[in-house]
């Protein structure tokens, strides 16, 4: 929570308006009922008494308060809600970048839902705990001291028993009700996070699910946490609704104390009687801006829960991320190079001693069997994972120094799994480059042989492509990736596995035309590729990578598919010892990042 506090503190100003704004418009309110009352009783006494007094001015005064009170009603809301929406977006842009700058052996280990919920769910609780409980905390608590100092000019006795009874009913006994629940707030902790991991499971894998026949059974899991959430929300209503009644019927009793305790005051000649009940009146009015403490104390441990997250996730990001200390922007490199580069992932050698070129006015080959490593290298050239021994070169420059970002511009990637996102034709394209045109994408997706694809479609480019382009079949999937990464531009262009899913033939077609018109492809497969037009050919086997001459080089391409070259690896090693080159599944059951090698 003080990482939260020191957030609203970024901006001062905001704050400042939205927390002022809000205590004119209460301190408008109680002023006022007070002056609306005295002048009535004024009224009265004068009547009763056949004195004739001005009405000119407190008329006026009413007036004044009743326009100002609605009109700072509005500013409240104005400049409360923009304070609000200012902190939380910084925090969401934070967030966001914290994320995206997280090295990618971390992000791969974090459920998908974990992120999301991170992202949405709790940074809407802390919208709402700011907008909703923690300045009209401030508000209550200003309010009360005001009225105490106006009380206490008349009456420090009544001063203290009001100060006493708004404690008693505001904080203490709220304070009390909410521990009562507490517990059982703590006990459905792990079923709110576990409906939102199997709604977001379920999403995800809704078509395997479907297939599978067991939608049934995450049904009755999420309504099995629905029952506990249920359970527990239920009593802490009823809780809280205990608590704003006692609130309101204490408003009542302030009324009637102040009463009580100013009558001898009025008899004595001390007090008129107009004043006491002025104060009697806004010592009942002073409670509309308390009765927002009535829930502040249930859904502090929410709060605090997601206050916690959120900023474990941004001081882990912020010791892992390129802006712990400043990067160099790269804006061009013509060569990669790898020095003795080794890589290890918990305790199993993915590459020993790596050393490995890939220049910009060259096209290279990555062959080797599944699993061999070839995505390592390529995760490793995109700085997601980082070596465990040697270094990496972008021209004369150490991976180290580089801005992540930059770095991956010059070479975009296109995945061996196909990701894509939910929208249109030309979002998958606009996403990369917003001024790209009609024509240059129509050119791209012609490349790929998706032209005939975009010509049976009834709105073209505008045609709607499903949730993660769930419509296409994964061969189109895979093309329009690859026509993506062609969008992005950059000195090198990494496709991994992009014959699968393919056709031979489609594949040599597609692949010959992107060699023969670029330098600096890089690509990598497991089957034998006769295409024409690589400058340089790598081997990955035993964690080595060798160059092949290209002169040596037909053998290596006539290679049949070497698809048993993990015999030698146990069924256990592959499941507890992947390579740093994983594979995303986003269909999985479990919605996370499932490991595969590659």
């Amino acid at each position: 929570m003080n990482e939260f506090i020191k957030l609203i503190f970024k901006r001062p100003w905001s704050a400042a308006a939205g927390y002022g704004a809000g205590l004119l418009s209460s301190v408008s309110s109680v002023a006022l009922m007070g002056t609306a009352s005295w002048f009535i009783a004024s009224m009265a006494q004068a009547g009763a008494a056949g004195i004739l007094i001005n009405i000119l001015i407190p008329s006026a005064l009413i007036r004044l308060l009743a326009v100002s009170r609605t009109l700072l009603r509005y500013l409240d809301r104005l400049t409360l809600h923009d304070a609000t929406f200012r902190i939380i977006g910084d925090l969401r842009l934070s967030l966001f970048d914290t994320t995206l700058s997280l090295p990618w052996s971390v992000s791969s280990t974090m459920r998908d839902s974990a992120l999301e919920r991170t992202l949405k769910n709790d940074t809407a609780l802390l919208e709402n705990a700011y907008l909703k409980e923690l300045a009209p905390l401030a508000l209550a608590f200003s309010c009360g001291a005001i009225f105490g100092c106006v009380a206490a000019f008349f009456s420090l006795r009544l001063t203290l028993v009001l100060i006493a009874l708004a404690l008693c009913s505001c904080v203490v006994i709220p304070c009390l009700l909410s521990v009562s629940v507490r517990h059982l707030e703590h006990k459905a902790a792990p079923s709110r996070l576990k409906i939102f991991s199997v709604s977001h499971d379920l999403c995800c894998g809704l078509l395997d699910l479907c297939a599978l026949g067991e939608q049934d059974s995450f049904y009755q899991k999420i309504r099995a946490h629905s029952e506990v959430i249920s359970s527990v929300k239920i009593r802490s209503e009823f809780m809280e609704g205990i608590a704003l009644s006692l609130i309101k019927t204490s408003s009542m009793g302030a009324m009637i104390l102040s009463v009580f305790l100013l009558s001898p005051l009025v008899i004595r000649g001390q007090v008129s009687g107009p004043v006491m009940i002025m104060l009697s009146i806004s010592s009942m009015a002073v409670y509309e801006a308390l009765i927002p403490l009535s829930t502040v104390f249930f859904d502090f441990g929410k709060v605090r829960m997601a206050a916690t997250g959120i900023f474990r996730l941004k001081q882990r990001g912020q010791e892992l991320s390129d802006h712990a200390s400043p990067r160099i922007d790269i804006r061009s490199a013509r060569e990669i190079a790898f020095l003795d580069v080794s890589v290890s992932y918990k305790g199993y050698d993915v590459f020993n001693h790596l050393s490995l070129t890939f220049k910009d006015n060259e096209n290279t080959l990555v062959k080797g069997a599944v699993g061999s490593g070839k995505s390592t290298i390529f995760l490793l050239m995109q700085k997601l994972i980082f070596p465990s021994g040697g270094m990496i070169l972008a021209d004369t420059i150490p991976y180290e120094a580089l801005n992540s970002s930059s770095l991956r511009c010059l070479m975009p990637m296109a995945l061996q799994d196909p990701q894509l996102f939910s929208g249109t034709l030309r979002n998958v394209f606009t996403m990369v480059r917003p001024e790209i045109s009609d024509a240059r994408i129509k050119e791209l997706l012609s490349v790929v042989e998706l032209d005939g694809f975009l010509a049976s479609l009834p709105h073209g480019l505008d045609e709607y492509l499903g949730v993660t382009g769930m419509a296409l079949s994964g061969g189109e999937a895979r093309r329009l990736c690859i026509a993506r990464a062609l969008c992005a531009g950059g000195n090198f262009l990494i496709l991994d596995e992009p014959g699968e899913g393919l056709e031979p033939s489609q594949e040599r077609r597609i692949l010959s035309r992107i060699l023969s018109s670029r330098r600096g492809v890089i690509i990598s497969t497991h089957r034998s590729l006769s295409v024409k037009g690589f400058d340089q050919i790598v081997k990955v086997s035993g964690k080595k990578a060798v160059k092949i001459p290209i002169s040596n080089s037909q053998d290596l391409l006539s290679e049949p598919d070497d698809l048993n070259a993990l015999s030698d690896l146990s069924v256990n090693s592959l499941q507890e010892q992947p390579s740093c080159g994983i594979k995303h599944n986003h269909n999985s059951q479990e919605g996370g990042n499932n490991a595969e090698f590659s």
